[in-house]
């Protein structure tokens, strides 16, 4: 048997009182206010990041654009642009280059999380012999970077 309550209904505690209502007791599916500004920054993300393909030579935006919007294969992608799949592989490797480094690069930087800046560029250039060129760990080198 369900009874239905109003939301505004006081709720007696074990002691008695009546200090809470069956509304603050009920739980929420999440949190509205972080969902909105997640989406927000997901939407702000989209626009940046399609606006940096955007400025990519045009073959090479046409493979990111077929191969991420349209969710096409590499083969896929080499057939809609009219490249051969290892050409379509060297365009595709070039736009996410370009997408990583330079004017993009600083552009999409602002949606990682900090720390993942500085872990990653952390395994880059790790090992012995790269000690032993320049006497710094790479741990030391991101560090002197920030």
């Amino acid at each position: 048997m369900v009874i239905l309550r109003s939301l505004d209904a006081p709720v007696t505690g074990i002691d008695g009182t009546e200090d809470t209502t069956v509304g603050e007791l009920v739980a929420v599916a999440g949190n509205q206010e972080e969902d909105i500004l997640d989406r927000m920054e997901k939407e702000s993300l989209c626009r940046t990041l399609w606006g940096c393909v955007d400025s990519l030579p045009e073959i090479q935006a046409e493979v990111i654009r077929s191969r991420y919007q349209g969710k096409f294969t590499l083969r896929e992608c080499a057939a809609s642009c009219g490249l051969t799949v290892a050409a379509a592989r060297q365009q595709h490797d070039k736009a996410l280059w370009s997408l990583r480094n330079g004017e993009n690069g600083k552009l999409l930087r602002v949606f990682l999380p900090a720390d993942s800046w500085i872990y990653n560029n952390a395994l880059i250039g790790g090992g012995v012999g790269h000690f032993a060129r320049t006497w710094t760990s790479s741990t030391e080198r991101v560090a002197l970077e920030l």
